[in-house]
């Protein structure tokens, strides 16, 4: 069953990034923070609507995706962890927790690493990450990461909350 979830999400990205490419080409760019859709060959961008599904994707089936490049738009986070502060750049996910049946905004997002990383912005600001997709094995679990190539602050947010 775990098989069959993951090639119906990974098909379900694959066609999400399809026509999200299909709609780019012609100069309609749905996504409000976005000022070009167009990042150069090689790099794919993850608009507003793809974000929750790639991200869903790349923390699952991350084989498909580890060591490509990508452009992404969401908020600055310093995440404070144990003794460490970790740059993120993250968007919320609405989820209903099993145990109480009530719904949560959680944080859904990738760690930024390398030499590029914004590291003195407020939180929440708004940034486009261009970097290369990379995870960590935890356990059970995988910790998703962008090697930042370039980043830069947008004007126009796009959405806080993506499904």
């Amino acid at each position: 069953m775990k098989k069959h979830f993951r090639i119906a999400l990974a098909l379900m990205t694959a066609l999400a990034m399809l026509l999200a490419a299909g709609c780019s080409g012609n100069g309609n760019n749905t996504t409000p923070s976005s000022s070009s859709p167009d990042f150069g060959e090689g790099v794919t961008y993850i608009n507003d609507v793809m974000y929750y599904t790639f991200y869903l994707a790349a923390t699952t089936d991350y084989e498909n995706y580890v060591g490509k490049k990508y452009a992404i738009d969401g908020m600055y986070h310093l995440n404070k962890y144990e003794d460490s502060v970790i740059p993120m750049l993250f968007r919320y996910h609405v989820e209903t927790d099993e145990t109480d049946g009530k719904q949560y905004a959680y944080y859904r997002g990738f760690n930024l690493e390398g030499e590029d990383v914004p590291t003195d912005l407020p939180e929440k600001t708004w940034i486009r990450v261009i970097g290369t997709l990379e995870v960590e094995p935890h356990g059970d679990h995988v910790h998703v990461s962008l090697l930042v190539e370039s980043f830069e602050q947008l004007e126009t947010p796009g959405n806080e909350y993506v499904e």
